[in-house]
């Protein structure tokens, strides 16, 4: 989903998970300021545990969290419509 969205709008794709863990899925210190280093690119946020929640409530609370956007998609049926509508439409503006 990530690769679509990115290619759709030229942009690069980042996974959080690349970001937030080294070897072995060893915690990154450095997490937060790889978040704001790459604001500008789609950020997609799962409320699987309770702990990925809270650390997403900590960044957005953050001096960058109000020029965030967030996306909320529940299941593969919503991911496919908003690529085909939504997405389009934030492209097309994009291109003028």
């Amino acid at each position: 989903m990530v690769r679509a969205v990115a290619d759709r709008l030229g942009l690069p794709a980042v996974e959080l998970d690349a970001l937030r863990h080294g070897p072995n899925w060893t915690p990154r210190l450095s997490f937060v300021d790889y978040v704001r280093e790459f604001n500008h690119v789609f950020r997609w946020i799962w409320r699987t545990l309770p702990q990925t929640a809270q650390r997403m409530r900590k960044v957005l609370s953050g001096p960058d969290g109000a020029r965030l956007t967030i996306v909320r998609l529940w299941g593969h049926h919503q991911v496919d419509r908003w690529l085909e509508s939504t997405l389009r439409t934030v492209a097309e503006r994009a291109e003028t």
